[in-house]
């Protein structure tokens, strides 16, 4: 094994999503726990979903594409939403964890969330839709540059 490929083979990319609903008090009523954790480590994909555990194969390719996605995540700008005057709004919580092979300093854990209640303008990242409810590419987006409700 290549150094390189033996570098992406050892590294582990994980995310997890979970979405809950909270108060304006910060309460949540009823936190129902993740809703998807997948992890790529040693040639292999693992995923806990409601449905169940699966692993399965991962060709060097899709690991290292994996791998290149998450740390070009890392270095994503991401904007403040908006305004929330909801009396309480659900949350939908992405956390995206790298323990790189090569050391520290190119392993990170990031958390973005995205608050469905906040108002503000769209992603404007190439090749991303706008939003859920718009079918324009976020590069030709005609609303202001922001994230809809994303902060880091």
């Amino acid at each position: 094994m290549e150094l390189d490929e033996l570098l992406v083979h050892v590294t582990s990319v994980g995310l997890q999503i979970e979405e809950y609903f909270v108060q304006d008090d910060f309460v949540i009523p009823s936190y129902p726990g993740p809703h998807l954790v997948a992890k790529s480590y040693a040639g292999r994909l693992a995923a806990l979903t409601p449905a169940g555990r699966t692993v399965r194969a991962v060709p060097h390719a899709t690991a290292t594409k994996i791998l290149q996605l998450a740390m070009l995540a890392r270095d994503e700008r991401v904007e403040g939403g908006g305004v929330d005057t909801a009396i309480g709004r659900t949350l939908t919580c992405l956390i995206l964890e790298v323990h790189h092979a090569s050391g520290p300093s190119d392993s990170f854990s990031a958390s973005f969330t995205i608050n469905h209640k906040a108002r503000s303008g769209s992603c404007r990242a190439p090749g991303l839709r706008c939003c859920a409810r718009c079918a324009t590419p976020a590069e030709r987006c005609p609303r202001p540059r922001g994230t809809r409700g994303i902060s880091r």
